[in-house]
């Protein structure tokens, strides 16, 4: 039996990666973060963020979100990408042109599955939750860029929840149309879990009208509460490094409409005013692809699941509330 709090929080984590409940925002970042309408204030702002940086390197990928803030990194400042074993697409040669446009050395970072899945238990103790697919990868790189001596790591990390990402996520929907949205990216809980709430009450604090109309603010549930809270700086600081986000630190005023069919219209403008040219297509990041293939939970807090129409990013959050939830059992956290 799960208590009224682990329903809640279990099915918060399946629909959005991570809890809500006992981690409620305290302020709006709509409320806090400077709002910036040029690229010249955004170069502004980013400057001024790097610019006292002691020791810095940067994860770069092929995307647009790391690639726009390269420009603006010292001289000094090192590039790594990550690659998986066994990955079929490699991010890596579109960095590397990259960094030789703006003479930054660069160095590939190898992740294997043993490593990935390993990491898993020590980063949901520090966190105090289960995982985002993405952490141990961050995990993993940040302990391997410390230990050349770098404190600081910049990303591209509140690109997509705070400057127009996650198209699918924005617009003015009902809170019913909103979660069914969050369900066919994640997973919907009452579908995997023996016990789930409805998760409308975390919705229903970020309603807005709209001609008349109840609507979600998607803009503020994405900015505050994203698909990825947490999740950068708990793997980045426990690697041994500090996590700097420039994108996390002001928000665009971007025209949510133009943003439904360019989105992150200012960053890729970012990308082009520096580059020359329109920024590739998005890929997202890769995962180790064989890493739970024959994965079967232990706990029974779960319905009967057919994996085989799960990606990994779905399985993988099965996978750490399974841990998560045998830890919690065994008082291991």
């Amino acid at each position: 039996m799960l208590s009224e709090t682990q329903k809640k929080q279990y099915t918060e984590y399946l629909l959005f990666r991570s809890f809500y409940t006992g981690f409620e925002p305290h302020e709006s970042v709509l409320d806090v973060l400077p709002k910036v309408n040029s690229i010249k204030i955004a170069e502004e702002i980013i400057k001024s963020k790097l610019d006292c940086l002691a020791s810095p390197a940067i994860l770069l990928s092929s995307g647009m979100d790391s690639a726009s803030i390269l420009p603006y990194v010292s001289k000094q400042t090192k590039a790594f990408t990550i690659l998986h074993e066994g990955d079929r697409f490699s991010e890596v040669e579109i960095a590397k042109e990259y960094c030789l446009k703006y003479k930054i050395e660069h160095e590939v970072i190898m992740i294997n599955s043993s490593d990935y899945l390993s990491s898993i238990n020590a980063l949901m103790k520090n966190k105090k939750m289960p995982l985002s697919p993405a952490e141990p990868i961050f995990y993993l790189a940040s302990k391997h860029i410390a230990s050349q001596g770098y404190t600081e790591i910049i990303t591209g990390g509140g690109a997509d929840t705070k400057q127009g990402g996650f198209a699918r996520f924005r617009g003015d929907c009902s809170v019913d149309e909103i979660i069914k949205k969050y369900e066919k990216k994640y997973l919907k809980a009452s579908k995997i879990l023996k016990e789930s709430v409805n998760p409308d009450y975390v919705f229903e604090n970020y309603l807005k009208q709209v001609e008349g109309k109840l609507v979600v603010n998607s803009r503020k549930i994405l900015a505050e509460i994203g698909v990825e809270r947490f999740a950068f700086d708990n793997a980045i600081s426990f690697g041994g490094c500090a996590h700097v986000a420039p994108y996390s630190e002001f928000l665009f005023e971007f025209d949510e409409e133009r943003n439904l069919s360019e989105p992150k219209y200012m960053i890729s403008n970012l990308f082009e005013h520096n580059y020359g040219m329109l920024p590739p297509k998005k890929i997202g990041m890769q995962k180790p692809p064989d890493a739970l293939r024959f994965f079967l939970p232990k706990t029974q807090i779960f319905k009967s699941i057919d994996f085989r129409k799960l990606n990994f990013p779905q399985v993988f959050l099965i996978y750490s509330l399974d841990l998560w939830h045998h830890q919690e059992v065994c008082n291991e956290f």
